[in-house]
């Protein structure tokens, strides 16, 4: 895909290191009808779902499903493509037909952005592409920070996966500084300093191979030694559940293991492991809410004694409201809970319905273990 080149100083439409520079008054303003044949906007005249008349939003409708944002079990997805035209065009635009693109961005379509960001990130890691690098890049500059949480907003995974490729990240950032409103452009200046030694651990992301090849994995908890070969585990775990049919897994990330899984007591406390993943799987359509769904835990003790303590203990916390089981293989222990996420609905599980899973987890630690 053709698209101005981040690695290059900012020319030809593209704007300088710092935008104040330039003189906004002075710059051509492209008419609304270019605009929106620029960015595949709705058609002249067209309106929005309220009927107010007002232009739609290039990314209104781009949803990615939620299986998208696994990017530990990578899958491509037209969207991609779809989106990344969008971000690459809107990049060669004049400064006001740009602001007024972006005024167009709602929260929804910034999640968009988000998703799409980490995802090309990615994808750019995955083919060795510096192009695919600069425009999850790009994407970032499409957001206007008073729109959304600051909290989702993170450019250090998309400066990495640049400055890994080989890209300038000097001039990467500079470009996307003047490309981005105010608010999104101090968070780009923030790691003018920074982005030269970005690692995935700075982006709190676990590099793992599996059938799937290169993916990344969230982090939220400290790393052990063990973590990597357990992902691979998890990956499979999250595979075999996905073909069981009844749920859907949406991500993997590295956690720590809960005490309040094992006790009646509810303690807030954590059980010591040598790694630990998590997943959650929400229920496929059907006739029950879908607040109902799977959390599930793959860990590695420190010996095949604690796992199978912990597989007697787990079994006497389970309740009705909470049903679990667990099943356990040398040190690994894989803890399948279910229930709703809606305080006061009945389960649609026992610990005897989820018996099916245990053989699952079973197998899977046992492959894990050859």
């Amino acid at each position: 895909m053709g698209h101005p080149d981040l690695n290059k100083p900012a020319s030809r439409g593209w704007p300088r290191a710092n935008p104040r520079l330039r003189d906004y008054a002075s710059l051509p303003i492209k008419r609304t009808e270019d605009l929106r044949n620029t960015v595949n906007m709705a058609p002249v005249g067209s309106e929005t779902s309220d009927g107010s008349g007002e232009t739609a939003s290039p990314l209104a409708g781009l949803r990615f499903q939620r299986r998208a944002s696994d990017l530990a079990r990578f899958l491509d997805d037209p969207l991609d493509e779809a989106i990344a035209r969008v971000v690459v065009n809107a990049a060669s635009l004049s400064y006001p037909s740009r602001d007024f693109l972006r005024s167009t961005i709602d929260a929804g379509d910034s999640d968009t952005l988000f998703l799409f960001a980490r995802r090309r990130a990615a994808s750019a890691l995955r083919r060795g592409s510096l192009a695919e690098a600069q425009e999850s890049v790009l994407a970032l500059t499409l957001i206007t920070l008073a729109k959304v949480d600051f909290r989702d907003l993170s450019v250090d995974f998309p400066l990495y996966s640049a400055r890994k490729l080989g890209g300038d990240i000097g001039l990467i950032i500079g470009n996307a500084v003047a490309l981005s409103e105010p608010g999104t452009s101090r968070y780009f200046a923030a790691k003018s300093e920074r982005a030269f030694g970005l690692s995935l651990q700075n982006c709190a992301l676990l590099e793992i191979r599996s059938s799937y090849g290169l993916g990344f994995m969230d982090v939220w908890s400290p790393l052990v030694t063990s973590t990597a070969d357990l992902a691979k585990s998890a990956v499979l775990l999250a595979d075999e559940i996905d073909s069981e049919g009844q749920y859907a897994v949406q991500g993997l990330h590295v956690t720590e293991l809960p005490e309040v899984w094992f006790t009646p007591s509810k303690r807030a406390e954590t059980i010591p492991t040598a790694g630990c993943v998590s997943l959650s799987a929400s229920l496929r359509g059907g006739s029950a809410p879908p607040s109902h769904g799977l959390l599930v835990f793959l860990a590695e003790l420190h010996d095949d004694r604690t796992a199978s303590k912990l597989e007697k203990r787990a079994a006497s916390a389970t309740d009705a409201i909470r049903p679990q089981v667990t099943a356990v293989h040398d040190r690994r222990i894989v803890l399948v809970i279910g229930g709703s996420s809606t305080h006061g609905e009945d389960p649609i599980e026992t610990p005897k319905s989820l018996s099916r899973f245990r053989r699952i987890a079973l197998a899977v630690l046992q492959a894990g273990a050859v």
